[in-house]
């Protein structure tokens, strides 16, 4: 084991003795930490934790699923949070929704690729995008339902659809699309494959607190990767190496008691500013996705998503493209009172 980790488990060992080893052997056999035979000497948790070290570096990240598959969600909090830096170490349960039944929700990935208007291009590369996309959602504890292609009339009827789902027995729920968009009238719209448009705002009016009342209290978060008008941001020239081949996403021409707000519990990230493009490689996907990704696979475990979401602008604001443009994401709250973190058992 991995001796910060090592020091992790030494110091928290005590406020764990009380756990049920019993409930956490099919858990550990299933994972591979201890064989059959190894577990018919471990007794009880200081059994336990006097082998758990020798068990290989994988040992410690296994041993916190194997807590939160027994349900015992404050502990693997508790070492979970041991491993952040000491600014991150204040985030209670208490701040956190409690994103931690099985799966954690339901997450719809609708990618428009192949356009059947002149004026909107195919978008190449977005294959790459939503296939990382499902694994990574997949790999957190969403139950993915991916679509293609869709003209607007069939993309609203799924959207609407996905929001009339019992949302009942899972703690959120995730809509990523991919597709070309643009704005007017300081309005946002996505677009079908069909060159026909919808307003965001009607997406997310799809799963407010009166159309989707089992999301109540539960957090919906909805990613939009997609241009937003068709200025670009020309940043600073200051000699930054050139980018592989660029497209955009754009159109190529021109409680109170039982009384809840309407909107509420909403995280919308939205992949560049308000009438700007959004830089989309042909080979590997959007810059906004390649950095979700890589952000979330290596911090899912340990941050929450606003403070990941920092971490991806930062690698954004690093980017340039071959055409000399920069770009920058933007996120926005309806209502969000708690932070929202992944396999989190919040109070």
């Amino acid at each position: 084991m991995d001796p910060e980790h090592r020091r992790i488990l030494d110091e928290n060992s005590k406020d764990l003795l009380d756990i049920d080893v019993d409930l956490l052997k099919p858990y550990l056999l299933e994972n591979r930490i201890f064989t059959a035979v190894m577990l018919e000497d471990i007794r009880n948790a200081a059994d336990l934790f006097e082998e758990l070290p020798s068990r290989g570096p994988k040992a410690f990240m296994k041993f916190i699923k194997v807590l939160k598959k027994a349900n015992y969600f404050k502990e693997a909090n508790k070492l979970e949070n041991a491993l952040l830096p000491e600014k991150f170490q204040a985030i209670s349960l208490s701040d956190c929704y409690d994103i931690s039944s099985v799966p954690l929700g339901y997450c719809l990935i609708i990618n428009n690729v192949k356009f059947d208007v002149s004026y909107l291009e195919d978008r190449e590369g977005s294959n790459v995008d939503a296939d990382a996309l499902s694994k990574i959602f997949r790999k957190i504890g969403y139950d993915i339902v991916s679509e293609v292609n869709l003209p607007a009339a069939k993309m609203w009827n799924i959207l609407k659809e996905f929001s009339k789902r019992d949302f009942t027995d899972v703690h959120s729920c995730i809509v990523f699309i991919l597709s070309h968009g643009t704005s007017m009238d300081n309005l946002d719209y996505i677009y079908g494959t069909d060159g026909v448009y919808i307003p965001k705002m009607d997406i997310i009016n799809l799963f407010n607190n009166e159309t989707c009342e089992s999301l109540i209290d539960k957090p919906r978060i909805f990613f939009f990767q997609a241009c937003r008008g068709n200025d670009s941001d020309g940043g600073v020239p200051v000699g930054f190496e050139k980018k592989p081949r660029e497209s955009t996403d754009s159109k190529s021409v021109k409680l109170t008691g039982d009384i809840y707000p309407t909107w509420s519990d909403v995280y919308v990230v939205h992949s560049t500013l308000p009438r700007l493009v959004s830089v989309r490689d042909h080979d590997n996907g959007t810059w906004f996705c390649q950095d979700l990704i890589e952000v979330l696979t290596q911090y899912y475990r340990t941050l929450d998503l606003e403070t990941m979401i920092h971490k991806v602008n930062s690698k954004m604001f690093l980017r340039l493209s071959n055409y000399w443009k920069k770009q920058v994401l933007h996120s926005e709250g309806f209502g969000l009172r708690k932070k929202i973190m992944f396999n989190c058992k919040g109070k």
